[in-house]
């Protein structure tokens, strides 16, 4: 089990969430009205006792300011957070890349290519060689993409219930830095390289501006807008982020790791 306090809740949930596209609103939930009958009302109704068990104690430990280490809920909680925003930067990262004509393709990637460094946390490459990390990390780790994706999945559904119930939203400052880092390197190749490089900054803006949604990765949209601030003349237009900032996949909570309503197997 990944999160073993909150295991009860993810089982109980899992139809819900799966049709649900692993989100979680505690009005859409509690709305027995809404859609009285088929798939999604019978997974809620299913749901529904251990929703509201879970809902009280989180409640209770969000009312007594309980810290991470006298509260598993919490705890795992926080775990639940940073790995959310972990796989969203991993995700925002690879796009800005593909949106900016880095795709595996264009550089030559190939699975005969061992040996190769798959390290794309270091941010101090320049940008191109960070998008070949990326895609050889990709294809490295192809084997063990399906069960990444179901703790993620997992791990979003979690937060979204614990921010409904009055549990913190908290800064991953490791991703926010890394997202600062790496627009960097963005900003830096999009000058030497020009406007013609990859999607158009209008493409770009758009892409951006249809994906900064959801309550899950609310602190590392802030990051980037902050680092946008910082770097106005060349990184906004119309007070949006260019280069492809953050989530070109990003799609909300459920950050759009593996397509919304993947069931992810746990045990």
């Amino acid at each position: 089990m990944e999160y073993p306090t909150w295991q009860p809740l993810l089982d109980a949930c899992d139809d819900y969430a799966r049709l649900s596209g692993w989100r979680f609103s505690r009005a859409e939930f509690m709305n027995l009205d809404r859609q009285p009958s088929g798939a999604l009302h019978a997974a809620r109704v299913k749901a529904m006792p251990v929703a509201l068990d879970y809902g009280e104690r989180v409640a209770k430990v969000a009312a007594q300011h309980a810290t991470p280490e006298a509260s598993a809920l919490l705890g795992e909680f926080c775990q639940c957070q940073r790995l959310v925003a972990n796989e969203a930067l991993h995700k925002t990262m690879l796009s800005t890349c593909c949106a900016l004509g880095l795709d595996a393709e264009s550089l030559g990637i190939k699975d005969e290519d061992e040996g190769s460094s798959c390290a794309y946390q270091d941010l101090s490459q320049p940008f191109e060689e960070i998008a070949r990390r990326l895609h050889r990390h990709e294809r490295a780790t192809a084997a063990v993409r399906p069960a990444r994706e179901a703790r993620a999945l997992s791990a979003s559904f979690v937060v979204e219930f614990g921010l409904e119930h009055g549990l913190p939203e908290l800064a991953d400052p490791t991703s926010e830095a890394q997202l600062h880092e790496f627009l960097e390197r963005v900003e830096e190749w999009r000058e030497k390289r020009g406007e013609g490089s990859g999607a158009s900054r209008d493409e770009l803006r758009e892409l951006v501006l249809s994906s900064l949604n959801g309550r899950t990765i609310a602190p590392l949209r802030r990051a980037a807008m902050d680092w946008a601030s910082e770097h106005r003349g060349a990184a906004l237009v119309g007070g949006a982020l260019l280069g492809g900032a953050i989530g070109l996949v990003v799609a909300g909570a459920a950050i759009a790791i593996a397509g919304r309503g993947r069931a992810p197997s746990r045990r």
